[in-house]
């Protein structure tokens, strides 16, 4: 009993050190919850940077369902920009994945915003 006290500890000591926590695990292994065919608006935005400042030049798509609005991680999704520009505004249906982690880089050594996205796969009208 002893000895699964210490194994214990030891993990979670291990975790603290090193910074690793769930939500970045599933990052890392691509988990993510499985969405299939959900309905849901796109959403623009201008960037908005640490200071405060609007960046018009950068935008950022969302999509917006069940009350909440999903940043779409495109280095991971298989749409591009362009092709969901036109979609501003209107409904659509897709399938893909919701994870938790890194949105503007995958390095975890990157200065970078983080929490939940989504990981496109498929974009229906």
């Amino acid at each position: 009993m002893k000895n699964l006290v210490v194994v214990i500890a030891f993990c979670w000591f291990a975790g603290v050190v090193f910074g690793q926590t769930t939500d970045h695990l599933d990052t890392i292994e691509g988990k993510g919850e499985k969405i299939e065919n959900q309905k849901a608006t796109v959403v623009v935005e201008v960037f908005t940077d640490k200071g405060g400042r609007k960046r018009p030049e950068i935008v950022n798509y969302y999509l917006s369902f069940d009350d909440n609005q999903y940043f779409i991680k495109f280095s991971e999704s298989t749409i591009r920009p362009g092709s969901i520009k036109p979609l501003v505004g209107k409904s659509v249906y897709f399938y893909g994945y919701l994870k938790n982690g890194l949105w503007d880089t995958d390095d975890p050594n990157v200065q970078s915003r983080t929490g939940k996205y989504l990981q496109v796969t498929r974009l229906m009208k």
